[in-house]
């Protein structure tokens, strides 16, 4: 799928207050692919995270903490 021009991954649609909405990543467009005889599909030369299941880093401690006066 392109949106105004870049590449995206569709990875899933969801129903957004009655209307369908794409949940998509960025991709890299000078990966794609042109398969022969499509001219709708493309191959990726690249390899794309699903950031759902990326392991989240635990949040960091700040370096200075508030003192109560």
């Amino acid at each position: 799928m392109f949106v105004g021009g870049q590449a995206k991954a569709i990875l899933e649609w969801i129903d957004s207050a009655g209307m369908r909405t794409p949940i998509y990543v960025d991709m890299d467009r000078s990966k794609l692919r042109m398969t022969r005889g499509i001219r709708t599909l493309y191959y990726y030369d690249g390899t794309t995270v699903d950031p759902r299941f990326v392991d989240l880093n635990p949040p960091t401690e700040p370096d200075t903490r508030h003192e109560p006066r």
